[in-house]
């Protein structure tokens, strides 16, 4: 085994990321820079505040206030993203990976995040694993496996191990080889090419019941693997990545979506309670239900979006509108399809029991109590302050950066294509997100605004011309579940979850950890949202292309840095306010905003 390791320093950063800026405000410090060891390939800044760096020929963690490796995997190589996965609440590192092709050999690792050192690995197997999933409330992962021989003979396999030990829990036989629809893998070669399940959505825990998504909706024992009751029904259009929106459990009841039909399933025994009728699109093709909401005694439904099919290119799915249905019946109440331009993802505003949802035009708030006709809270026209000019335009939709796509989020990008590919250059919403105050801050490409829902009222805009290529559209919904990444991991943290037996005698790092996440936990709650624009900034006697911060609070400016690059690569952790910047994917720098 290739192996380096240098010692653990005490760190702090991680989660949240979003665009970056323009104008003259403080500059932001660097820190160090230090080259890479191979050619670039994904970033990712850990939940306790490491920079993870895949590279074609090794993973690498960075210590963020040093530059100086913590440690290097050479043995670890051109690895896809989505086969790299934190337990969260523990100090452990879930990796897969796939060896030759014909045929292939595949094994499963767990990492000391501290030191790189394996805790445990499985068995290699002769075929592939599809993906890996950290159970962290169970201190479990569970691999999804395609054999071809071996106990249990060929087919696809779930496999229940204890996350600190490795020890194999329960396996299952899931399906034939062929059942699952697999899509092309973000590490696949031109020649060779590599599948697995990084076009579904997760799994879903629901206290000792297992949901997996793959195949419609089939229901495990947590405890031992046994199947519970299973509703087989197809995704939606298997062509593209995400499709159909991730599982929602409320009240006991299971909703899914699949190939534009909504399903209610009972949680305990798998009866169907009811299904819509499937959404259509024209006279050809099936509509998308690409969002899921439960709110009082409505499920609220996106329609539509944007969604890929090799990780470069949108394509937009209509009919694009929100649709109502009763949580109990299932009859659809109303739907509401006079949307232009673009959708966002939905928001529950509590207080003003209302749903909201942006497009081009309006902010819309939909009243959650029910009612057999559309009845809005509020609808506030808005206009962001400048349309886009032809170098935003040729910007939109150009590229889609490093595995970061989230599922039928993604359709939330909706208005920057078609903004792109239209006559009409009006920068459009594309996200949607609560604040601590109780606001709501609407992003599009270029711009950001704050909307006050107590007082239906806009209280700042700002607009920050580009100079290249923005990734805000493609990493919007992706920093939405880094967000919610983080909530979830905080929740561990102050529940323990990490702190077994079992985790102390398997990882020479815990104590580092425990101290770290602690740390983090009260840093996480202490900072300020920050949102990052690209846009021209000045700095000295250089202008040209950089990232400007933004207090979400406030819509101050914060700080600003400038790269000279219009298609930076780039990482931000909204905890410390650093952000890692990487030049030609060979070199890695870091600085303080």
């Amino acid at each position: 085994m290739k192996f380096r390791h240098a010692a653990f320093a005490t760190l702090a950063v991680a989660s949240f990321f979003l665009t970056g800026a323009s104008h003259s405000h403080a500059e932001a410090t660097k820190l160090w820079s230090a080259k890479l060891p191979d050619k670039l390939k994904w970033q990712r800044v850990t939940e306790y505040g490491t920079l993870l760096v895949g590279t074609s020929g090794s993973v690498v963690n960075y210590d963020p206030a040093t530059g100086k490796p913590l440690w290097i995997r050479e043995d670890i190589d051109n690895i896809a993203p989505f086969n790299v996965r934190e337990i969260q609440g523990t100090p452990a590192l879930l990796v897969v990976q796939q060896t030759g092709t014909i045929p292939p050999k595949s094994k499963g690792y767990s990492l000391d995040i501290a030191t790189g050192k394996t805790i445990w690995e499985t068995k290699e197997i002769t075929g592939s694993y599809l993906g890996a999933f950290a159970i962290p409330e169970k201190q479990m992962a569970v691999f999804f496996v395609q054999q071809f021989d071996g106990e249990g003979g060929a087919g696809t396999f779930v496999r229940a191990v204890n996350a600190y030990t490795g020890a194999v829990l329960w396996s299952t036989k899931y399906g034939d080889a062929n059942d699952i629809q697999l899509h092309t893998a973000e590490n696949s070669g031109m020649f060779f090419v590599k599948m697995d399940l990084s076009g579904h959505q997760s799994p879903v825990l629901a206290g000792d019941t297992l949901l997996l998504p793959f195949q419609g909706v089939h229901a495990f024992d947590i405890k031992t693997g046994a199947l519970k009751w299973g509703v087989p029904f197809k995704p939606s259009n298997k062509a593209f990545k995400q499709s159909y929106p991730p599982l929602t459990v409320a009240d006991a009841t299971v909703y899914a979506s699949g190939n534009g039909v909504v399903y209610a399933i009972d949680l305990a025994n798998g009866a169907v309670r009811w299904k819509t009728d499937k959404l259509r699109s024209g006279f050809f093709g099936t509509g998308v239900i690409s969002e899921l909401i439960p709110a009082g005694d409505v499920l609220f439904a996106r329609m539509g979006g944007n969604f890929t099919a090799d990780n470069k290119h949108w394509e937009l799915k209509e009919p694009i509108g929100v649709m109502a249905v009763d949580r109990k019946t299932g009859a659809k109440l109303w739907e509401d399809d006079d949307l232009e331009k673009g959708l966002t993802n939905v928001v529950v505003l509590p207080d003003n029991k209302s749903v909201m949802v942006a497009d081009a035009d309006h902010l819309k708030g939909y009243d959650a109590r029910g009612g057999a006709k559309a009845s809005t809270s509020f609808e506030v026209p808005i206009e962001f302050k400048r349309s886009l000019g032809v170098a935003d335009t040729t910007a939109m939709g150009m590229k889609v950066g490093l595995g970061l796509l989230t599922g039928g989020f993604i359709g939330a990008a909706q208005g920057s294509v078609s903004a792109a590919a239209g006559d009409d250059r009006k920068d459009v919403p594309v996200q949607l997100m609560r604040t601590d105050q109780n606001k709501v801050v609407v992003r599009g490409q270029q711009h950001i605004l704050s909307f006050d829902p107590a007082k239906k009222a806009v209280d700042w805009s700002l607009y920050y011309e580009a100079p290249g290529v923005n990734d805000f559209a493609i990493i919007a919904m992706g920093a939405l579940s880094a967000a919610a990444s983080m909530a979830n991991w905080s929740s561990a943290v102050q529940s323990g979850a990490y702190a077994s037996e079992a985790s102390q005698k398997a990882v020479a790092g815990f104590d580092d950890f425990q101290k770290m996440a602690s740390k983090r936990y009260t840093a996480a709650k202490a900072s300020a949202r920050r949102a990052f624009f690209l846009t021209n900034v000045e700095e000295g006697r250089k202008k040209g292309p950089g990232l400007i911060g933004v207090d979400l609070t406030t819509g101050q400016n914060t700080a600003q840095v400038y790269l000279g690059d219009k298609e930076p690569k780039y990482s931000v952790d909204e905890v410390t306010g650093r952000v890692f910047y990487f030049e030609d994917d060979k070199e890695v720098t870091g600085f303080q905003m």
